[in-house]
Parts: C-alpha cells; sequence; structure tokens
C-alpha cells in the first residue's frame, strides 16, 4: 500500500508541476503580449515626436529662410548704386573746380 501512495505522491507531484509549467507558460504569452504592445507604442510614440520635431525644423528653417532675405533686400536696399556715386563724385569734383575760378558770390576770379 505504500507504493501506491508513492505512486499517487508521483502523480500528485506530476500534475503539480504540469499545472505549474502551463501557468508559467501562460504568464510568459502574457508578458511577450504586453512587450509586443508597449514596443508598438513606444515605435508610435518615437514617430510621432520624430514628426513633430521635422515640423518645427521645418518651421525655423522657413523663419530664418525669411528673415535672411529680409535682411539681405535691406542691405540691397541701402547700398548705395555704383553709377550713383560716381556721379555724385563728378558733381562734386566739377563744383569744387568751379569754386577754384570764382570767389565766394559766385563771380569769376581774374
Amino acid at each position: 500500500m505504500s507504493q501506491l501512495r508513492g505512486g499517487d505522491s508521483q502523480k500528485i507531484i506530476q500534475s503539480e508541476l504540469k499545472q505549474g509549467i502551463e501557468l508559467l507558460n501562460k504568464k510568459i504569452v502574457q508578458e511577450e503580449e504586453n512587450l509586443a504592445l508597449k514596443s508598438t507604442e513606444l515605435g508610435d510614440q518615437i514617430i510621432e515626436q520624430s514628426k513633430q520635431l521635422s515640423e518645427e525644423i521645418l518651421s525655423k528653417y522657413d523663419h530664418a529662410s525669411k528673415n535672411l532675405k529680409q535682411i539681405s533686400q535691406q542691405l540691397d536696399d541701402a547700398k548705395v548704386n555704383r553709377s550713383d556715386l560716381s556721379g555724385f563724385f563728378l558733381e562734386l569734383g566739377m563744383r569744387l573746380s568751379s569754386d577754384e575760378n570764382t570767389d565766394p558770390l559766385g563771380r569769376l576770379k581774374g
């Protein structure tokens, strides 16, 4: 009778081990599913943040480009045209030359 009890206890232990293994397998599958879900969520978050950063970079690029164009236009507007400048110096030279031949009242020196 002790052998039956030993055989029964082995069956009970085997049954408990089998149940434990099945329970562990179920938990492993659940954790794998949970990990896959978390990985997908993390990937989605990374993609969303990447899109936001790309939009922000593009916006800042556009803003900087517009500012650069505006400053460039202002510099072009402020730059004196060379022909205008040469005309100014020519006229100034002529007046100075003319001033050497006239007195303060504009009469020719004699």
